[in-house]
């Protein structure tokens, strides 16, 4: 089940936008994002570099809806998939929810 799908142009240079998709967690303006941690990556026969990053961050539920929903405050994982073709300078980035 798709629940939400997102394209967007950016108007930056190529360069600046495929660094900056590796460096974008954690960063001081996302805190509840704590890690990623690459899982694999490799580049593909056609040239395609692909990546998949678990990301883990913190699920930062206000106290009382804590208290109300009778869960505690727990970490969530994400799993993060990313082909990255340089030469048609074309990006795509998948996020799984896992938790």
């Amino acid at each position: 089940m798709k629940i939400r799908n997102t394209e967007h142009v950016f108007n930056h240079p190529w360069e600046t936008l495929a660094t900056s998709q590796w460096r974008k967690y954690p960063n001081p303006h996302n805190t509840s994002v704590l890690r990623t941690d690459v899982v694999d990556r490799q580049v593909s026969s056609d040239g395609i570099l692909e990546t998949q990053r678990l990301i883990c961050s913190d699920w930062a539920l206000a106290p009382w809806v804590q208290k109300i929903l009778g869960v505690p405050n727990r970490v969530c994982y994400a799993h993060e998939f990313s082909r990255v073709d340089s030469e048609s300078r074309k990006m795509e980035l998948t996020t799984i929810g896992q938790s």
